[in-house]
């Protein structure tokens, strides 16, 4: 971090620290590791708790950013899939459009004939060998 900080760089730091944030100023080593992450200028994007049973409530899962620009989205998805929310952080970077790669599909009537004729030229039958 402290490479980063003189290099001046936007860095975002993510995962699953196992570190329940929420305990920060009542254990020891959950107060060092924060106040290290916090002197090097990184702030947390979510401060809300992401796994949530009937005994407890805990936000294990961290995402850190030293530049929380209004250029950003954060946010977490309620699910059920696994024991814990899903966290996500979102930036948006200004790219040069010429150089970009990104593909657009249009959905124009025009194009969407286009395909449904190529789809019934198609031949679509199975072959079973």
């Amino acid at each position: 971090m402290d490479i980063i900080n003189a290099e001046n760089k936007v860095c975002v730091i993510m995962g699953d620290m196992n570190i329940d944030f929420k305990n920060f100023g009542f254990r020891t080593k959950t107060s060092d590791y924060l106040d290290n992450i916090f002197s090097h200028g990184f702030l947390p994007v979510i401060t809300k708790r992401i796994r949530i049973s009937t005994t407890s409530a805990t936000l294990i899962d961290h995402i850190y950013s030293n530049n929380l620009s209004t250029m950003a989205n954060s946010g977490i998805i309620i699910t059920n899939v696994t024991d814990r929310f899903a966290t996500f952080h979102m930036k948006n970077i200004n790219r040069n459009k010429a150089n970009s790669t990104n593909k657009v599909r249009l959905f124009s009537k025009n194009n969407i004939n286009k395909f449904t004729e190529i789809l019934d030229q198609a031949d679509l039958t199975i072959s079973w060998k």
